[in-house]
């Protein structure tokens, strides 16, 4: 417990200011990483806190998917390697 409640209430205030703040400028973006779903990481509690940071970033919310499921294999060879010898790796497998 903090000051009667939990650390999720300064981080809600927190995160609820830095939003309003955000909207204020003229030239900023507010980028959030979320987990595609928190209950299934961490519990209860944090699905609760999951939910209202989306609330409250969610009004103006864009999704963004960098990298669809299919396309990760992909993008992880591209990354690690600079070239990979197919039938080498074919034979290596």
């Amino acid at each position: 417990m903090f000051g009667g409640g939990t650390l999720a209430d300064p981080n809600d205030r927190f995160h609820a200011r830095v939003d309003r703040n955000a909207r204020k400028m003229e030239r900023a973006a507010l980028v959030v990483a979320l987990p595609s779903s928190a209950s299934e990481h961490f519990g209860a509690d944090a699905e609760r806190l999951f939910k209202q940071l989306k609330e409250v970033s969610g009004r103006v919310e864009k999704i963004y998917t960098p990298v669809q499921d299919h396309e990760i294999a992909r993008v992880i060879r591209q990354r690690l390697f600079s070239n990979i010898d197919i039938q080498n790796a074919k034979e290596v497998c």
